[in-house]
């Protein structure tokens, strides 16, 4: 199916990334509050991020038409996201600025082991997403619709996601999932799970970190995502395990295919490329139907693993995430690179 156009719903932030000077490595810290001028920590570089904003510049960077739909803090920061989105080609038409709530702000710094939330003003932008904020203008024939979950951590955000989706559904698009699951944003991990667990049902295509997989399927064996798949009626599920690589089935085929080895610097937006060379390569197969993604082969489903393993990996070599995306040029030399060719 040829598409016209990605529809990418959901949360937007702001997510300064800090580094410290003359390191790459992350070193252990309880909180990056103790981070100072006099410790080191000599910058941050200003960066909008939230996953489905990120996948949208992913996918502009790669040619793909795509509108973003979501709510921003009518702020400095809310007004750089914009700008940023638009910088990078995506569509900010439906992107709405809300007068009442500030912008939420997490910091990720090489000098931390994990990104941690400096400070936040619940509820963020994106919690006050409202169903009759949602129009059908968005879903054109030909379409994809990609959401996650951190929207359905709130209402009346949450309400809102499910609207969009169905409505979505009713139009024919087809449903791309992939969770970021945050257990902090959430009242408590086994909402999470419920919430997780009716969007798998909505959803043509998913992806799942390993984590998220085991949440799901209560199990550690990767095997289960295939009866995962069956369960919730998916056509394609692709479980991520690190820098080790991904696991991919659908009706027809399963299998895992390796990672690429690279020089890590930050693994925060690896989820996100990899997302984004998914969504990429199915519409580049022309297989953006649940038929057609119920029938991929072996040889096609290797070709979009490897294909995603590699964007992922080139993602983690550079700071923050919608910068670091890789261009469809630096996908293909690093499949080149570990191909010999």
């Amino acid at each position: 199916m040829s598409i016209t156009k990605v529809v990418a719903f959901g949360q937007g932030g702001f997510d300064p990334a800090g580094r410290e000077p003359g390191t790459s490595q992350r070193i252990n810290t309880p909180s990056v509050l103790e981070y100072s001028p006099s410790k080191g920590m000599i910058s941050f570089r200003w960066a909008a991020g939230g996953t489905p904003a990120n996948t949208a510049c992913g996918l502009a960077k790669l040619g793909i038409p795509i509108m973003f739909v979501g709510k921003m803090a009518d702020d400095i920061f809310g007004h750089f996201f914009a700008d940023t989105l638009q910088a990078n080609g995506v569509d900010v038409s439906e992107l709405r600025l809300d007068k009442t709530t500030k912008t939420s702000v997490r910091i990720d710094s090489t000098a931390l082991e994990q990104p941690a939330i400096l400070f936040s003003r619940p509820p963020a932008a994106y919690d006050l997403m409202r169903k009759d904020e949602i129009s059908a203008r968005y879903f054109q024939k030909n379409s994809i619709f990609l959401f996650g979950a951190v929207t359905l951590a709130r209402s009346p955000s949450r309400e809102a996601t499910f609207f969009a989706a169905d409505l979505a559904i009713k139009k024919g698009l087809l449903i791309a999932f992939d969770p970021n699951l945050r257990p902090g944003m959430w009242a408590s991990i086994e909402e999470a799970k419920e919430m997780i667990k009716r969007s798998l049902r909505k959803a043509n295509l998913v992806k799942l970190s390993f984590d998220e997989f085991k949440i799901v399927s209560g199990s550690e064996q990767i095997g289960r995502a295939s009866q995962l798949l069956l369960e919730y009626d998916i056509d394609l599920l692709i479980v991520t395990l690190g820098g080790k690589g991904a696991f991919y089935c659908n009706r027809l085929n399963q299998g895992f295919v390796e990672g690429k080895r690279v020089k890590v610097l930050d693994t925060t937006g690896a989820g996100d490329g990899f997302f984004v060379a998914i969504v990429y390569k199915i519409i580049q197969l022309n297989a953006a139907d649940s038929v057609s993604l119920s029938n991929l082969t072996e040889e096609e489903l290797v070709e979009i693993t490897e294909f995603a393993n590699a964007a992922g990996a080139l993602t983690t070599m550079k700071l923050g995430v919608m910068s670091a995306l890789p261009t469809l040029e630096e996908i293909n030399a690093c499949l080149t690179e570990y191909r010999g060719e």
